[in-house]
């Protein structure tokens, strides 16, 4: 009788590498390429809902499949939820957490605390659309019980690396992929144009919509952003202690996502082999190919990040037109890179042609003539390669062909109940280490054999047999290990959320509201001013007391993006005048309670507040009030903040395709600035709100 048993090998590597699944073949791709974790959406509450995404029991089949192969999985729950959606959504999480997700990246706060307080052991990421800029977040989000936050894009690696220094969280930093335009989770353009909101997971990305700019400036595409590329990067993100680095691509096609995997892979297992690293120009070019929008961008670490020009795959230039061929569906191109049959090709000039090469002839001198075209090419007009038929197929041997490229290696326990000792034992041996070996089409690779007793007899067919018995029994196990009892969720029910009362006047300028003419709005009502914390005390006392006139009752707000840590550590003290601080971040909450203790907090639009259960524990950290989302704010008018940005836009208005205009403010808050995409005057303060609402003025 021979007993045999198979064990895994763990390896762990101190900084993961996170890919985006939008199908069942990215999946696969991912895995197979080297990810260490992945990240993708179910049915409910994820911010891709135009992905593949999966049922619950594909969901499982995910999770398993990604747990044989030594692979971590989180789902995403990465959206607003209104109250009515709690409880599915909640019932939902269960599900998974019964499944053995690995974690769930969550941005509703009130729904993040429901799942923390039914499974506590159940990890929570806190979302990139949580708008984690500051210490003070990272505080926070940990007493909220997030186990890891996803930091916002804006931050370059400087900024990063300071935060790392100052908390024992895990954090996670995009890498590489396409950069919303606004900061994440403070966009309401879709919503508003279009009724899809980006923080329901329905964003119609309007941003990579043409513009045109009202200041005579060229600049077809002003709010679409390159895609990120921070491979030369790796080494800072290790060395700074980074627990997860992120691409960005769930709605990506398999291809993309096996090459871009595989090349990070290929440089972060060489940064931690040798302790540095060297990114060849092929697999440069390879990313490239992939996708980009007119180049790369590094994020905030110097350099363009607006691509401006084009909004689409720009792919790889690689010659140009040298004429129409008369009478045919062909063009003869210089060609600077090699084009190859089945490639897909874009010239551009006039119109855009967009192409599969079917026919390729060499001219000589480096021209060659290709088709067939679509229209009529022009001398001078520019060719991309879109799509690489190599590069494809490079990518897709990898997910297409059922063969296991990546193994798991494990160790082989045998036991043979035979203690005489055979003649022919060296023959023995060596059968034995042969046949279970041979793992075949299956996720492991054999590392080490141990022999116990005396193989005798040896039947190459039992041997087979007992290693298929112990594979099975391995998945199995690996599987189990990662299951959880089921649990049966509660809700404590909190009522409704509080209504929205009283008028106030958002300005975006201090001298704005010093000069502004407050008689025609509340109705000789009590009426509430805001004005930007950081100017309001930088601003003369003539100021203050010429503001003070009006009789209001004045607030200042602070920004998502701004610190008011350091307003404080600034030695920025309030007057008596003040009489309420509006945060626009979670994490500031705390910060103004004991900074400015004779105060009321009140946590604004930017906390995203969409339930009473995200107003509840808004609340538990120390606001007094909380504001609606825009999501779901009523009597808004004015210049309505759609977008906040740290990209630099070039133009101060902008009307798109139908003609719809915008404003963009400028606030010199950050040293590359900030800037507001607003709705125009023509809907704002012709609309007087006398008694409830909020007025925002420009």
């Amino acid at each position: 009788m021979i007993d045999c048993k198979a064990k895994i090998k763990e390896e762990y590597k101190k900084c993961e590498l996170l890919v985006p699944v939008g199908g069942t073949k990215q999946l696969i791709a991912a895995v197979e390429n080297g990810a260490d974790a992945i990240y993708f959406g179910g049915e409910i509450s994820n911010a891709r809902m135009k992905a593949e995404n999966f049922n619950l029991a594909e969901v499982e089949q995910n999770v398993d499949y990604a747990h044989i192969r030594g692979v971590r999985t989180y789902v995403t729950m990465n959206t607003l939820m209104f109250d009515d959606e709690l409880k599915k959504a909640l019932i939902y999480a269960s599900e998974l957490y019964r499944m053995g997700v690995n974690a769930l990246i969550i941005q509703d706060l009130g729904f993040a605390k429901l799942v923390h307080d039914n499974m506590p052991d159940f990890p929570i990421h806190l979302s990139t659309q949580g708008t984690v800029m500051h210490e003070s977040d990272l505080i926070a989000a940990k007493r909220m019980g997030f186990s890891r936050v996803v930091l916002s894009r804006e931050l370059s690696v400087e900024e990063v690396e300071a935060l790392s220094k100052k908390n024992d969280m895990d954090l996670e930093v995009f890498v590489h992929g396409a950069m919303c335009v606004s900061m994440s989770g403070q966009c309401q353009l879709s919503r508003y144009i279009g009724g899809r909101s980006g923080n329901r997971g329905l964003c119609a990305q309007p941003c990579r919509l043409p513009y045109k700019c009202l200041d005579d400036r060229e600049n077809n595409y002003p709010l679409s952003t390159k895609d990120l590329c921070l491979i030369d990067y790796l080494k800072e993100m290790v060395d700074m202690g980074i627990s997860s680095l992120k691409i960005e691509g769930r709605m990506k096609s398999p291809e993309y996502v096996a090459t871009v995997t595989r090349i990070y892979r290929k440089y972060l297992d060489e940064y931690f082999e040798n302790g540095k690293y060297s990114v060849s120009t092929e697999d440069r070019n390879d990313l490239l190919q992939s996708f980009n929008r007119n180049g790369f961008s590094e994020g905030f670490n110097g350099g363009e990040t607006l691509s401006k020009t084009i909004a689409k795959n720009s792919g790889v230039y690689v010659g140009k037109v040298i004429k129409g061929v008369e009478g045919t569906a062909l063009a003869d191109v210089k060609i600077e890179k090699e084009i190859k049959i089945g490639d897909i090709i874009e010239i551009r000039g006039t119109e855009n042609l967009t192409n599969m090469v079917t026919y390729y002839k060499e001219l000589g001198g480096g021209a060659v003539r290709l088709g067939d075209l679509k229209g009529k090419a022009k001398p001078g007009d520019l060719v991309y390669r879109i799509i690489s038929k190599d590069l494809n197929s490079k990518a897709q041997v990898t997910f297409e062909n059922n063969k296991y490229i990546r193994k798991r290696k494990i160790d082989m326990d045998i036991v043979f109940d035979n203690d005489n000792i055979d003649d022919d034992l060296e023959k023995n041996i060596a059968i034995v280490n042969r046949q279970l070996r041979k793992t075949g089409n299956t996720p492991f690779e054999v590392e080490s054999i141990n022999i116990s007793g005396q193989p005798k007899n040896v039947k190459v067919s039992e041997l087979n047999s007992v290693r298929r018995d112990a594979i099975e029994k391995l998945q199995e196990e690996i599987k189990k290990s990662y299951k959880r009892d089921a649990v049966k969720v509660t809700m404590k029910q909190l009522g409704k959320k509080d209504k929205q009362n009283g008028l106030e006047l958002f300005f975006y300028n201090i001298d704005k509201a010093v000069n502004f003419d407050f008689s025609s709005y509340g109705n000789g009502k009590e009426m509430r001013v805001i004005v930007p914390l950081e100017e309001y005390l930088k601003l003369p006392e003539e100021g203050k007391e010429k503001l003070d006139q009006n009789n209001l009752s004045i607030g200042a707000y602070v920004l998502p993006m701004d610190s008011l840590r350091h307003m404080i550590m600034g030695n920025y003290r309030l007057d008596g005048r003040i009489k309420y601080i509006y945060v626009g971040s979670f994490g500031d909450i705390e910060i103004a309670k004991k900074a400015y203790n004779a105060v009321e907090v009140i946590a604004d639009f930017g906390t995203n507040s969409t339930n009473i259960y995200t107003d509840r524990l808004l609340k538990d950290l120390g606001a007094s009030e909380v504001k609606d989302s825009l999501e779901i704010a009523i009597n808004q008018t004015g210049n309505i903040p759609l977008m906040i940005t740290r990209h630099d836009i070039k133009c101060k208005r902008l009307s798109d395709r139908k003609g719809q205009r915008y404003k963009v403010i400028k606030k010199n808050s950050w040293e590359y600035g900030i800037f507001y995409i607003v709705t125009p005057d023509k809907v704002g303060l012709n609309d007087k709100l006398t008694e409830h609402g909020r007025v925002y003025v420009d």
